[in-house]
């Protein structure tokens, strides 16, 4: 049910990052060698997404997934 606020925290960008994801999978051939980590981006605002890690040196942001291709 994606696209209902009641459950999708993104829905209202939801149709931008559909897009973006389909051109990326259009344009992007991956290589063999790729890496995949984890980030914290800052954010101290009001965001559904925001997390807090109390151990950690960026203790509010929102996680994200980042692929480094090698090649």
């Amino acid at each position: 049910m994606d696209g209902e606020p009641g459950n999708d925290k993104l829905f209202k960008v939801r149709l931008m990052l559909d897009e973006i994801k389909k051109y990326l999978k259009s344009e992007y051939i991956p290589h063999e060698q790729m890496s995949v980590d984890e980030t914290m981006v800052p954010f101290k605002g009001r965001l559904g997404i925001r997390l807090f890690m109390k151990d950690k040196p960026v203790r509010f942001g929102v996680k994200m997934w980042m692929c480094a291709d090698a090649v």
